[in-house]
């Protein structure tokens, strides 16, 4: 929503909202537009390594989550193999709950199944450097870094672009007059590039083609996932038992190590 105070004075508007709210149904009833984006993502991708080697030589080499956040990231929550995070980032669907959470519409986003919501731990101190379009985990979040700058959360990968520079030209997948991408409700999946076809990727996008986003209109159901969480909760809370079992065990080690 965009509010031009000079045109609808703020008080007016917290007025028009309160009436609103009292409209509104049961929240079982919720239907909200939420659309499918599918965006590519590098794994690992090469620039994300190089943070992590500019973090360890210029702010702190013995950070439990180097010298690679995936290792740590499986760690956190007792996956048996790295590759088991690989498999649950690529079977999760992250639903966008805010935007501009670090930078030019970087999206807060968490996994609808709470067995893909993987949790960190973010980096502390903070990275100094953070390549543009990073993928992160911090806490049960994700981000997607929209420009260069400093950051905490655990990577995992990078994809392309979520700013449009070119604004308030239309380029590719955003909408004109729009700079961000993604909007509240979106739920964003990925599929795997490599690290070359990534930057072909983005240099498409940049040129105002698709740069490989997906979109594709839909709605989310509150009560429908409602009543996917009650049919799925005993593997729920299977997971969520090892997960907080292992985050114990590795906050335990530190302790010892005095990380």
């Amino acid at each position: 929503m965009k509010v031009d105070p000079d045109v609808l004075p703020v008080a007016t508007l917290l007025d028009h909202l309160a009436e609103v709210e009292d409209t509104l149904g049961d929240s079982d009833e919720l239907e909200v537009p939420s659309r499918e984006v599918r965006l590519p993502l590098s794994w690992d991708d090469p620039a994300t390594r190089e943070a992590i080697q500019r973090y360890m030589h210029g702010v702190r080499s013995d950070a439990p989550w180097c010298p690679w956040n995936i290792e740590f990231i499986r760690r956190m929550n007792g996956l048996d193999a790295v590759a088991d995070v690989f498999d649950t980032v690529f079977a999760a669907e992250y639903m966008v709950l805010g935007l501009g959470d670090v930078y030019l519409g970087a999206p807060v986003a968490t996994p609808l199944d709470p067995r893909h919501r993987l949790v960190t731990t973010k980096y502390n101190p903070a990275r100094t450097w953070t390549p543009e379009n990073a993928v992160g985990i911090g806490g049960a979040y994700l981000c997607i870094y929209g420009m260069e700058g400093p950051g905490g959360y655990q990577f995992v990968g990078r994809t392309t672009q979520v700013w449009n520079h070119r604004h308030p030209q239309q380029a590719g997948p955003f909408e004109d007059g729009t700079p961000w991408l993604l909007r509240f409700f979106d739920r964003i999946s990925w599929y795997p590039v490599d690290p070359e076809e990534l930057l072909d990727l983005r240099a498409d996008l940049a040129a105002g083609r698709g740069g490989g986003v997906e979109i594709t209109d839909g709605t989310f159901s509150l009560a429908e996932h409602r009543k996917f969480l009650v049919d799925n909760s005993e593997s729920i809370d299977a997971f969520q038992r090892i997960q907080s079992v292992a985050f114990a065990q590795e906050r335990a080690r530190w302790k010892e190590s005095g990380a």
